[in-house]
């Protein structure tokens, strides 16, 4: 009799062990998809508030509105970093697959294009020269293309 209990024992645990590695996948899974999703949300809201100081200048260039808009920029940028470096851990931790490391970078290279985007309208918000603007705004205007690219990519 103390072989079937033993059996039955060993069977339990097993199936627990099998279990709970299942369920670990599941998590990790369900955290894996979490993160993407917030990443994305993070990627449109970056250059949805880049893209709203650009239309207050088109539509009202008042300099007095500058320090504010500065503010946001280094904001963005610190957010950017914060971004990054988290992305940038999870890629090294060695735990993702393939497909899950090329997100991880097709999220990074996007996160560090609006970071671009922010230094240079941050660089037009300090010298407010036209030449400084039309670069910031050529480049913004040419991430619409690249955000269409990463949103249809997936």
């Amino acid at each position: 009799m103390k072989k079937v209990y033993l059996s039955f024992i060993v069977a339990l645990v097993g199936f627990n062990s099998l279990f709970s590695q299942q369920a670990q996948s599941e998590v990790k899974n369900i955290y894996l998809e979490t993160i993407g999703k917030m990443s994305s949300s993070g990627l449109y809201l970056t250059y949805l508030s880049i893209s709203v100081i650009k239309q207050n200048i088109d539509l009202d260039d008042n300099p007095d509105y500058y320090k504010d808009y500065e503010n946001v920029t280094a904001s963005i940028i610190s957010t950017i970093d914060m971004n990054v470096e988290g992305l940038s851990k999870l890629k090294k931790s060695g735990e993702l697959s393939e497909t899950d490391s090329k997100l991880i970078d097709n999220l990074n290279d996007v996160f560090l294009k609006l970071k671009k985007d922010a230094q240079l309208l941050t660089v037009y918000l300090n010298s407010q020269k036209d030449d400084d603007y039309k670069i910031f705004s050529d480049f913004h205007d040419s991430l619409f293309n690249t955000m269409n690219q990463f949103f249809n990519s997936k």
